[in-house]
């Protein structure tokens, strides 16, 4: 009998939490149990039949489990090819069988790699509590995670927690996976997507000297594998950092007109949309209104031929930049136009709660050309109170200090000094949220 055996009784008995002392007891020495799971004795038929007793399978069951790991292994490709031809529902059926017989053979990591894609696929369908629980008992099972899964699982919570109306929790699961990156070397099997996922998350907290850090260790990695969307999505990042830090305006406009060019030519639609919204977004920064009003435009159109469920997350944001662009032209008709298309948009999605609030300020800042001064002051404080609400501390604190502004333009220095107060418990508020978070 190979050592097949031998590994899987010693597998079997650790997935159990067992002693070697435990599972010999009464049936041969710690020293001969030792020997067969190196190895190098071959165990009685007696010892054998009473090993797999007591761990609660039959023989059958400790001999060819090398043969079905294949098969579970094979049985999770299955799924994850399901997610990926948009039938998730069939997905999670199939993942949930991985799940038990990876659990019923003491498979523990194909199990832990089950479990996490379990919730990407509840993530790719938006069902951010189911993402948030089955993430949590992940991260409190007690399995042993390697340092990558446990980065990518405090991702997921965070963008659960984002999605669910709670960016404090985002932040502080994110805050997570900072003091877990270092432990990911270059030579990790799956360090490109974990450098991918963290820097998306560190860019969403403003951190864009730490993005571009870890972009330029990704970037090599994405370019010597081939993997096109990773080194596309990279430049992209790239390009909205230096935007964020008002650097290298040349390289940033380069970055994205590349990726999005390359994605055309490649017939991925999904990307391109992205890239367009982005470009647009630089050109808006740069006050190129014309240019932005294009490419925002341009995504739309994209958008609209794309289904997928991932491109609903960000189909909004070119409308609030079309509006935008349109308020700064002067051509405040359109603007209303494209504010009431995106309050549309936002219709019974738990996710919307940014626009939500974005929508009061560019109706405060039409408001403020007409001179109506105390509806931009209501506008901003409806923004200001969502904001507050999902614990928005950013775009809080910038929105106390407009409001502070505004009130303090007009004379109202009593309520002005509230404002600039409040400003500043946002800011000690953000402090906060990068305490790592506990479960």
């Amino acid at each position: 009998m190979s050592n097949t055996l031998g590994c899987n009784i010693r597998s079997f008995r650790l997935a159990k939490g067992m002693r070697q002392e435990e599972l010999c007891e009464g049936i041969c020495s710690v020293s001969q149990l030792s020997k067969i799971e190196n190895g190098k004795v071959q165990p009685k038929d007696e010892h054998v039949q009473a090993i797999a007793k007591r761990l609660g399978m039959s023989v059958k069951q400790l001999q060819v489990t090398e043969a079905r790991r294949d098969q579970i292994e094979q049985e999770m490709k299955f799924a994850i090819q399901a997610s990926k031809s948009n039938h998730e529902r069939q997905a999670i059926t199939l993942i949930e069988k991985v799940i038990e017989e990876a659990r019923n053979f003491g498979y523990e990591d194909l199990c832990a790699e089950a479990m996490y894609q379990q919730i990407h696929f509840y993530d790719n369908l938006g069902e951010w509590p189911q993402v948030i629980r089955l993430s949590q008992e992940m991260l409190t099972s007690g399995m042993g995670l390697e340092p990558g899964l446990s980065l990518d699982l405090w991702g997921e919570l965070g963008t659960a927690h984002y999605y669910s109306g709670n960016l404090n929790e985002a932040f502080r699961c994110y805050a997570r996976q900072e003091g877990l990156i270092d432990g990911i070397s270059t030579d990790h099997p799956q360090a490109l997507r974990i450098y991918i996922g963290y820097v998306a998350n560190q860019y969403f907290m403003r951190r864009y000297r730490e993005v571009l850090f870890y972009c330029e260790k990704a970037m090599p990695l994405a370019i010597a594998s081939q993997r096109h969307i990773y080194r596309w999505r990279l430049s992209n990042i790239i390009a909205l950092s230096l935007n964020r830090l008002r650097e290298d305006p040349q390289r940033r406009y380069e970055l994205l007109e590349s990726s999005l060019q390359e994605a055309e030519q490649n017939g991925n639609i999904a990307e391109a949309s992205q890239y367009a919204n982005n470009l647009g977004a630089l050109y808006y920064w740069d006050q190129d209104y014309d240019n932005a009003q294009r490419y925002q435009e341009l995504c739309i159109r994209y958008y609209d031929l794309v289904t997928d469920a991932f491109i609903d997350t960000y189909r909004r944001e070119p409308y609030y930049q079309l509006a935008s662009g349109f308020i700064q032209k002067g051509q405040y008709d359109q603007a209303k136009q494209i504010v009431e298309k995106l309050r549309e948009l936002c219709k019974g999605r738990i996710d919307s709660y940014m626009y939500n609030a974005r929508i009061p300020q560019l109706e405060a800042e039409i408001a403020r050309v007409d001179g109506r001064w105390q509806e931009q002051v209501q506008s901003l404080k409806q923004a200001l109170e969502i904001y507050e609400r999902h614990h928005v501390y950013f775009e809080a604190q910038e929105t106390a200090i407009r409001l502070a502004e505004v009130l303090e333009g007009r004379g109202e220095l009593s309520e002005a000094l509230q404002m600039y107060r409040r400003a500043v418990s946002y800011q000690q508020k953000l402090e906060e949220t990068r305490l790592p978070m506990t479960i």
